[in-house]
């Protein structure tokens, strides 16, 4: 079965919708899971290497995103890596890309970027689920919703190299297509004090268990938010700003692919045009057809601060008292077996940007914590996951 399977489904613009079981199709066999993480990224970010982290993590997406022309396919961005589920009509089409993938960040970064596939069929035939919806951040742009448990299997087998998996290996010296792939946003500093990026995962793994956890879950959160999910937001227009010159446009021209003996004339074009786009943004005059003030409130909606494959993934601008609420129900209701969770406090957020089409609004907008937010989190997360194991 091809895409269109994903991209004829309805779509949903509440995220509170996210427990409806109706709004969640069950995902054909034919189709492959693939799980892409950054080998040591605990380390990496650890020496300071968070943005070049989630740069690659993005650019797993990217790649494949140039490759179909369209990024209207299930993704999810988690941090140090990114999970896709794509039919296999196009499994041969994006494999060499992200082989490519991995050679770039072996060689420009100095990172491992591990690759690996496995069909639904058998993540299905070992007794797993997985159901998908889309949430329209606004229009033409969604982001994939998942519930079962294959995409966790998914990536046990794949990390653990188990039987079933197909783990990719870097090849040549041929770059990947990264074209509209950036982290030209300055920091965005926290408004209300904490940035909190949060990983909560139901302990259930029956579907309709997991679904009234998660709505627990999420009526909490609601609440402590002031009823308003997009009142925590850590982005948001008063605190957008474009450095004329970012720290990571060296990584953007590596990323280019520019070898050793073109790479100062490569690093001066890019810069000039970093420049020019970086102070229309910031003195809000068009460039053609680019309205710097319509992309600037697309983009504010475009960010994907919340989000569920599994997993509820969130990045949340709270302050000290809102964070301590929310850190002790969610404690309370790990100690009540009901759900897994990791957390990571900081006092600023990154975003790392797709820009398929500027001007008509094709563009999303990936948020983590500095200092590495959903990485960090999940060693908690995990953590509590293999106690619960040991005890068991």
């Amino acid at each position: 079965m091809s895409l269109k399977f994903y991209r004829d489904l309805p779509a949903f613009t509440d995220f509170s919708n996210l427990t409806e079981r109706k709004l969640f199709h069950s995902v054909p066999d034919d189709w492959w899971v693939i799980i892409a993480d950054i080998k040591g990224s605990t380390n990496a970010i650890k020496a300071g290497r968070y943005k070049e982290v989630n740069l690659i993590g993005a650019a797993c997406i990217t790649c494949v995103v140039n490759v179909l022309g369209s990024y209207d396919f299930p993704f999810v961005f988690g941090g140090d890596g990114a999970t896709m589920v794509l039919p296999t009509t196009e499994i041969q089409k994006i494999k060499k890309e992200l082989q490519h993938l991995q050679s770039l960040s072996a060689t420009g970064f100095g990172l491992e970027l591990r690759v690996g596939m496995i069909q639904l069929k058998k993540l299905y035939e070992g007794g797993t689920e997985l159901f998908v919806g889309k949430y329209e951040l606004s229009r033409g742009n969604f982001l994939a919703q998942f519930k079962g448990s294959a995409l966790t299997r998914a990536e046990d087998i794949i990390k653990k190299n188990l039987p079933g998996a197909e783990v990719l290996n870097p090849i040549g010296e041929a770059s990947p297509n990264l074209q509209g792939l950036s982290c030209r946003i300055s920091p965005l500093k926290s408004k209300k004090g904490v940035v909190l990026t949060l990983l909560v995962r139901p302990q259930s793994q029956n579907i309709d268990k997991a679904s009234g956890v998660l709505e627990d879950v999420l009526k909490r959160l609601h609440a402590n938010l002031n009823q308003n999910f997009l009142s925590a937001s850590p982005v948001d227009l008063e605190r957008l700003n474009w450095a004329l010159v970012p720290k990571t446009l060296g990584a953007e021209v590596r990323f280019s692919g520019v070898r050793a003996l073109n790479y100062l004339k490569a690093l001066i074009a890019k810069a000039v045009e970093v420049m020019v786009v970086n102070l229309s943004l910031k003195f809000n005059f068009r460039l053609g057809n680019f309205d710097p003030v319509k992309y600037k409130n697309e983009l504010v909606i475009n960010s994907d601060f919340k989000k569920f494959d599994e997993t509820l993934r969130m990045v949340l601008d709270c302050s000290n008292t809102q964070t301590h609420s929310i850190k002790l129900f969610l404690e309370e209701m790990y100690q009540n077996k009901l759900i897994f969770y990791g957390t990571h406090e900081s006092n600023e957020s990154l975003l790392t940007c797709i820009v398929q089409s500027a001007s008509t609004g094709k563009h999303l907008h990936f948020v983590d914590g500095a200092g590495g937010g959903y990485a960090l989190a999940a060693l908690s997360l995990k953590a509590q996951i293999q106690k619960s194991l040991i005890d068991s």
